[in-house]
């Protein structure tokens, strides 16, 4: 099914993995849910750079949420420059998680844009000379285009890698 769809989504991230970058910060043994999952696919994307803010909505108060969102405190005191807000959802509670959300996308977009500046002037190339490259080439604008990742964490500042990187191909 995800060949048909160009590889989209992406594949599941391996459990194992999740399991073992979690596993200093919540033991997977500790049953009722998958804690330690919340907790590895915030370290494997922090590690990974596949996102600038890990932001968590949880529905409900389960105690194996309730758990990783405690557990991450140590992470985030391990890796300060994981941006990361657990949003718990429910009635009483859409102000507060609002707020916290609008206050950590905030940074997020910060974090984007320097990155993305950061791509420019190590490409030596203008936002619109980017531009111009990928008007002569119409595939690249399509929502399914897959981008390679450059070690960079957002999607501008990879697509700008990418375009230098076809740029000089040629």
């Amino acid at each position: 099914m995800r060949r048909a769809l160009g590889n989209f989504p992406r594949e599941m991230l391996d459990q194992y993995e999740l399991r073992r970058l979690a596993s200093p910060f919540f033991h997977s043994h500790m049953n009722g849910g998958e804690g330690d999952m919340l907790i590895g696919k915030a370290l494997y994307t922090y590690h990974n750079k596949k996102a600038h803010m890990i932001c968590e909505l949880s529905p409900y108060s389960c105690m194996p949420n309730t758990m990783s969102v405690g557990a991450m405190a140590q992470v985030i005191g391990r890796y300060p420059d994981l941006l990361y807000a657990p949003l718990e959802i429910k009635g009483d509670s859409e102000v507060h998680a609002l707020s916290r959300c609008q206050m950590i996308l905030t940074e997020a977009k910060k974090r984007a844009q320097r990155e993305y500046d950061e791509a420019l002037a190590s490409t030596g190339m203008s936002e619109a000379q980017i531009r111009e490259e990928i008007a002569r080439h119409p595939e690249m604008t399509q929502a399914t285009y897959r981008v390679p990742h450059y070690g960079k964490s957002g999607t501008a500042a990879n697509m700008v890698m990418h375009v230098a990187a076809l740029k000089r191909a040629h």
